[in-house]
């Protein structure tokens, strides 16, 4: 079993370039399918990456954010803690290294924190945030009710 995050941003990057920010330029073996996706292991997790042909119809109206890249993070549930923080840190390391807006979701729906014109949100009515989650921001951000797209 495992679960699923979701990392949608706009970028001009292929797909194995945004996986090489999240990753923090480390070298990571990278797979690429006959589709043009691409995966890499992390801590307790699997990343996929790829072009989105048609942008996230909720995520647009919703966030005003026209995402151009997908990354699916797969969770493996035994090793949540350690994936959930590699999670978010290749999403703080993304708001780090670029300008260009993103938003990382929950099983598609659920908005746990975005970017957009240079300010950070965080969700407030999640309970995916705990203390040392929030630790790892590194940047101001403001929080508030996203509701669920």
């Amino acid at each position: 079993m495992s679960i699923d995050y979701n990392l949608q941003v706009t970028t001009e990057l292929e797909p194995k370039e945004v996986l090489a920010v999240l990753l923090g330029n480390e070298e990571v073996a990278m797979s690429v399918s006959p589709n043009g996706s691409v995966s890499a292991g992390g801590p307790g997790l699997i990343a996929y990456a790829r072009v989105i042909d048609v942008p996230e119809e909720a995520l647009a109206f919703g966030l005003g954010i026209t995402s151009s890249v997908a990354v699916t993070f797969q969770v493996i549930v035994r090793d949540y803690a350690t994936a959930k923080a590699a999670i978010i840190k290749a999403t703080v390391q993304w708001f780090i290294v670029t300008s260009e807006d993103a938003a990382l979701l929950f099983n598609a729906e659920e908005v746990l924190v975005f970017k957009k014109a240079g300010k950070v949100v965080v969700n407030s009515s999640t309970d995916i945030w705990q203390p040392d989650d929030l630790r790892l921001l590194t940047f101001p951000y403001r929080t508030e009710h996203i509701p669920i797209l």
